[in-house]
């Protein structure tokens, strides 16, 4: 007798599971990105971070986190750069894309890249089962017993 017979439909709290790679998520996540890298360490120095959102799995560390952090030039004449980073920790791997520009950019280019991530931060939200709504980057369960009457049964 299969679970399809004991039950008529799987439970909202049914854990799923599914194979996700670090390939996986640069490719659907992170393809505008400037630079893509994995890593079993955080490549972030909190001396840099302006700003930083994140949203974790509450369980075992897992999480997603939009970063923005500013850096010297690699040499004194070189101004310094901006760059917004997503960075998804699942297990011991991370997995971080970055958005860089020289601070001198334009701004267009400025709003592009902020855009960019954004984005790339909202799509790995759902990985932890939340929802990002741009404005102001508020976060709210993506899916709450209240929201029960929006989804069907078939």
């Amino acid at each position: 007798m299969s679970l399809a017979e004991n039950q008529p439909q799987p439970a909202w709290g049914s854990k799923l599971s599914l194979n996700v790679t670090p390939e996986g998520l640069a490719t659907s996540l992170f393809a505008t990105a400037t630079e893509t890298h994995t890593s079993w360490e955080s490549c972030v120095l909190k001396e840099n971070v302006l700003n930083e959102v994140t949203v974790g799995d509450d369980v075992v560390g897992n999480y997603c986190r939009l970063l923005e952090q500013e850096y010297a030039g690699e040499r004194p004449e070189n101004p310094p750069w901006h760059d917004w980073t997503v960075e998804i920790k699942i297990g011991e791997v991370y997995v971080t894309a970055h958005w860089q520009l020289p601070v001198n950019a334009a701004p267009f280019e400025w709003d592009w890249c902020e855009k960019e991530a954004a984005e790339a931060f909202a799509r790995g939200c759902v990985l932890f089962g939340k929802r990002v709504h741009r404005g102001g980057l508020i976060i709210e369960e993506a899916f709450s017993p209240e929201s029960t009457a929006k989804a069907t049964h078939h």
